[in-house]
């Protein structure tokens, strides 16, 4: 569980890139521990 005050650590790793456009995967750490876990898709504007 994440509380006010705890410090996250957030680690990203870019898996595709195509055009203006990738996928990725995320997560975060509290104490070492993973509190959650991400796909991300997203877009980037001109």
């Amino acid at each position: 569980m994440v509380r006010p005050g705890d410090v996250m650590r957030l680690e990203v790793t870019l898996d595709k890139l195509i055009d203006h456009a990738g996928k990725g995967t995320g997560t975060v750490f509290v104490d070492e521990q993973v509190a959650c876990t991400a796909e991300l898709t997203f877009a980037i504007g001109d």
